[in-house]
């Protein structure tokens, strides 16, 4: 029946329903007080040092905020409730490393071809004119942004060569 091309319409329909029905429950999930802990959460994680960013200290990190702000909004935590925040988190934390702009095809170009000292370095240097954007200081962030170009681009060719 299901792959009667008569139903094809209907099967569809339902599809839709059940995929806003689902993407409207995560959304409302979690309460605002948890809601508000997600960024402040992913922000202390992306502050760690390299040498204490172990598994075990970043879930240590997001069970202590979870567990705040099911304490600030007084609720029990589910299971579900702590996979989302969890997700949020690392939705953050993924969007802090690599960067969003237009170059980011050379970026994963890079990667793909085998250059991952140099495509790291490039991504490590834009995140980091992105904080001196941040900061105020244009000229430092436009200096940084276009040494991590060049040395992407040259990093591009080499691989495209060989």
């Amino acid at each position: 029946m299901f792959n009667d091309p008569k139903y094809k319409n209907l099967i569809n329909d339902i599809a839709g329903v059940l995929k806003e029905h689902n993407e409207e429950h995560f959304k409302n999930l979690l309460p605002e007080a948890v809601c508000e802990l997600v960024e402040a959460c992913a922000e202390e994680i992306s502050e760690m040092e390299l040498g204490h960013r172990t598994a075990e200290n970043i879930g240590q990190v997001m069970k202590n905020y979870f567990y705040e702000g099911t304490r600030r909004a007084k609720i029990q935590p589910t299971h579900e409730m702590s996979a989302e925040f969890y997700n949020r988190v690392y939705n953050i934390l993924s969007e802090l490393k690599m960067p969003k702009n237009p170059n980011n095809k050379k970026i994963k170009a890079a990667y793909a071809k085998g250059s991952n000292r140099a495509a790291g370095q490039a991504s490590s240097d834009m995140n980091k004119a992105k904080e001196q954007r941040r900061a105020g200081d244009e000229q430092g962030a436009a200096t940084t942004r276009s040494r991590a170009l060049g040395s992407l681009g040259r990093a591009y060719e080499r691989s495209t060569k060989a």
